[in-house]
């Protein structure tokens, strides 16, 4: 009996492979991988509000509404560079009369740009892709400072 039961498993294991084997064959050229690349590549610097010098370590996320995100940290000089944001999506093609769909652009949609460090207040900003590669200087405001939130780079501030 117990013999039985194992040549029934086995048999069961190789009717399923088979299976599968048969429909990845039937599907084959039917299936599309693709990687898509939905912003450009956003570069900047963080620094300490008060003191204006780099900040470290500090993580920055770029986001899409679509949940697409991209991490980075800043270096020694307070610099990061952060993106693009890319999908992966598989395709199944099924034959029939082309459906009437429309392609949303995440190219043109707004971006949120974090940045959070340990001791700061978070700072968070919208950027319009793909126009602004360079965001220019960010500043964070420690969480001991009089000013509630962080606040975004000036012109006059980085002179």
């Amino acid at each position: 009996m117990r013999f039985a039961k194992f040549n029934l498993r086995i048999i069961t294991q190789a009717a399923m492979m088979l299976l599968i084997g048969l429909v990845m064959l039937l599907l084959q050229g039917c299936i599309m991988f693709t990687t898509e690349t939905h912003s450009v590549v956003y570069s900047g610097t963080v620094l300490d509000a008060r003191t204006k010098l780099p900040v470290t370590k500090a993580t920055v996320t770029l986001q899409s509404h679509l949940l697409l995100t991209s991490r980075a940290r800043t270096d020694a000089k307070g610099n990061f560079v952060v993106g693009p944001l890319k999908s992966h999506d598989i395709y199944l093609w099924i034959p029939g009369p082309e459906p009437n769909r429309t392609k949303y652009d995440a190219d043109i949609a707004p971006l949120s740009l974090k940045v959070a460090q340990a001791g700061y207040h978070l700072f968070q900003i919208r950027v319009e892709a793909p126009y602004a590669t360079n965001v220019g200087s960010i500043f964070l405001w420690p969480n001991n400072a009089l000013e509630p939130t962080a606040t975004a780079p000036s012109a006059s501030s980085d002179k």
